[in-house]
């Protein structure tokens, strides 16, 4: 690498280093050791930030041979792969690896991980091709991972079908979802900028539950919930305020109950959980969340994750969800 690289490589690891940086700079940084990483994960996410259309390249191999084989189901035998063509950590060794060689320091793990996290946005909207487009990358987002998805048509009884596996990941440390189960895509494009140290994650709303019915909850039995449950009223809602843990809010928008989605509020056996639970039954209302899921519905067995939430139809004879 010429002075003038290194020098610009220089400035972008300042800009890392110090924590604020956003997915420009680090579509900068993979293109420009797109040819001095030696291979590995910036060489194919750098191909894929400049080519947005591939028809080579890991990715591409992957939903290449997860389609030959998914369209030969019956006639040939076969194996459908799942998972991360290569890993967070196997990105930031490769980073890493690479500052270093060029006489700059390595980065703190969190960084590398946010970097990566930037990486995965940029690849939005990539497609690959063999002849024609045959599938496409997106961002879906669980409890504990942001994966990047492909998705793939493959043939099957003459119908095309639509097929959707993981291809890369990134721990989720950022977005609270109380749903060990649910996948939820990302509304439009996600988009990522890193303020010191911090993500700025746009793109996924944040996570919510609701006690919601048919007839609408009145602000008087609002009230009267409050009353029953210990809870103190506050403008816009009633709030279960323990003294060594953070507070449940419980936000009333005229119709129904919102709360935020966060897991320890709706671990099973918690003093949140029997908030929750006592709310739905008092209102004879029920549990909703954001990923289309009844919590806490009676007869039905607690998951081992510890987590009451099932997906059915209609929950109740007040419930507003389809049957």
């Amino acid at each position: 690498m010429t002075a003038k690289p290194v020098q610009h490589l220089g400035e972008l690891h300042a800009r890392f280093s110090a924590g604020t940086f956003s997915e420009t700079d680090v579509s900068a940084l993979l293109v420009l050791l797109r040819e001095k990483s030696r291979g590995g994960p910036i060489l194919e996410l750098a191909h894929s930030i400049v080519h947005s259309e591939r028809d080579s390249g890991l990715f591409f191999r992957r939903m290449k041979e997860n389609r030959d084989v998914l369209n030969n189901i019956g006639r040939k035998s076969g194996t459908v792969h799942s998972g991360d063509v290569f890993s967070s950590n196997d990105f930031a060794q490769n980073l890493d690896d690479t500052f270093v060689r060029y006489g700059f320091t390595s980065l703190a793990r969190p960084l590398d991980e946010l970097i990566f996290l930037c990486a995965l946005s940029l690849l939005q909207g990539g497609s690959v091709k063999a002849g024609k487009k045959f599938g496409e990358l997106s961002l879906a987002l669980t409890s504990e991972r942001l994966e990047l998805h492909a998705t793939t048509l493959v043939e099957y009884a003459g119908k095309e079908v639509r097929v959707v596996f993981p291809v890369a990941s990134v721990a989720n440390r950022w977005i609270p979802v109380c749903n060990p189960r649910a996948h939820l895509s990302a509304q439009g494009s996600m988009r990522v900028s890193v303020v010191d140290s911090a993500p700025i994650i746009e793109g996924f709303k944040p996570f919510e539950v609701h006690i919601e019915r048919e007839p609408p909850i009145a602000g008087s039995e609002v009230k009267e919930l409050a009353a029953q449950l210990g809870l103190a009223e506050k403008e816009n809602g009633i709030v279960y305020a323990p003294t060594d843990r953070p507070a449940l809010t419980l936000r009333y928008d005229g119709r129904r109950l919102t709360v935020p989605g966060l897991p320890d509020f709706f671990r099973s056996g918690s003093d949140y959980e029997r908030i929750l639970k006592g709310a739905r039954a008092m209102l004879g209302a029920c549990v909703h969340d954001d990923a289309g899921a009844h919590w806490f519905l009676e007869g039905l067995e607690i998951a081992p994750d510890g987590f009451h939430c099932h997906w059915v139809g209609k929950g109740s004879a007040t419930c507003i969800r389809p049957a």
